[in-house]
């Protein structure tokens, strides 16, 4: 029981901390030409676009060319209302806007009564002419739905074309650059540990391991990257998290794996070992709508990681000969044989006393002789 009232308590502090605090979001852009039906472009039209997941509205005018560019606008899906005097309203559902790549809505204008609506449903493009970056989205239910049991979203950037394995998540890289390309960022923020990526090489070093249900969509990309983000390395991993909609939406899980339900391994097979002991259980949830509609919305996600395991451990502590200078060793005809290091030392002409703070560290450390489960070694 207190452990679930702990587990609530960070779950509501924690969602009042999404409230209180500005959500760092990663966008793209949207654009496009505003023609008739002969194809003349028509300028000054009014364009509105609308996020169909929260309500958000952008209004903005067809240029004198008959063009319209929206800016920062967040990942998700989009509705696109063009109006001019003497054309019918046009209307196009389902503009799909991703992280950092420009999508384009074309709107072809028919003649009759400003009061009569055109709708049309968007249709994805094949071929992104309006940048030249190469890269992979995923978004939505593809996230959830491809079978990978570490839940952790970081993982996805592993399938994506161009990755090659060192063994080991934290080993692999893309088209064999080196492991200090690559930049992972979650809502437009640095998540790396910036030295361990290229000291140690570890390009999946992360202070924060996204799990699937916080994150709507991530994009990958490998080559040419836009100007926002080149400054920071080649490849660009980049998160976006899920944010509150004007519905309601939730969900809960539980992973479990545990001994009874797998097989041995083949080596241990042959050796005539037991089944390796496993216990991992993985559960949580989330939720996620709307306070105030259109204005306000909340999301919260809860993902808890349970693998006991348990270890020996034999604490060592130096025998009263060892603690003189006197050690024990075995030479390679076998005899056990003694030597005063403090002796040896000071024949080399090196101080032959142990050092004072290191001589009382040791002493302090002897004292726990009496405590038992300590082995002694000299």
């Amino acid at each position: 029981m207190r452990h679930l009232s702990t587990r609530l308590l960070f779950l509501v502090v924690g969602l009042a901390a999404g409230l209180l605090t500005a959500q760092v979001i990663v966008t793209g852009s949207l654009s496009g030409a505003v023609t008739d039906q002969t194809g003349a472009l028509v300028p000054g039209a009014a364009v509105k676009i609308v996020s169909e997941a929260t309500g958000a509205t952008y209004n903005l005018k067809a240029s004198e060319a008959g063009t319209y560019f929206q800016a920062a606008l967040p990942a998700g899906f989009y509705r696109v209302e063009v109006s001019a005097p003497g054309f019918r309203q046009a209307v196009i559902h389902k503009v799909k806007v991703d992280v950092g790549t420009p999508a384009t809505a074309n709107v072809s204008l028919e003649v009759g009564a400003t009061t009569e609506s055109v709708q049309v449903q968007a249709e994805a493009t094949a071929v992104i002419t309006a940048t030249s970056t190469i890269g992979t989205t995923i978004t939505g239910r593809q996230i959830t739905d491809l079978p990978f049991t570490s839940r952790d979203a970081l993982d996805l950037a592993m399938l994506m074309p161009g990755f090659t394995s060192g063994g080991a998540p934290r080993a692999g890289s893309f088209n064999a650059l080196p492991k200090g390309s690559i930049n992972i960022t979650m809502d437009g923020v640095n998540t790396q540990d910036n030295l361990l990526k290229s000291a140690y090489g570890g390009g999946f070093f992360t202070y924060i391991r996204p799990r699937i249900d916080a994150v709507d969509e991530f994009t990958v990309s490998t080559a040419v990257a836009g100007a926002e983000s080149a400054g920071e390395g080649a490849v660009q991993i980049k998160f976006v998290t899920r944010r509150g909609t004007n519905e309601w939406h939730g969900g809960v899980f539980e992973y479990l794996r545990n001994t009874w339900l797998n097989s041995n391994t083949w080596f241990n097979n042959v050796n005539g070992l037991p089944r390796p002991e496993l216990k991992l259980n993985q559960w949580g949830g989330k939720l996620g709508g709307p306070i105030i509609k259109n204005k306000l919305f909340i999301f919260g996600v809860f993902d808890e990681f349970r693998l006991p395991q348990s270890q020996n451990r034999e604490r060592l502590i130096f025998t009263q000969e060892a603690l003189g200078g006197v050690f024990r060793y075995r030479a390679t005809d076998g005899v056990t044989r003694t030597a005063n290091l403090y002796q040896i030392a000071g024949a080399a002409g090196l101080p032959s006393t142990p050092d004072p703070v290191v001589r009382d560290l040791l002493t302090k450390i002897d004292g726990v002789r009496g405590l038992g489960g300590v082995g002694i070694r000299s």
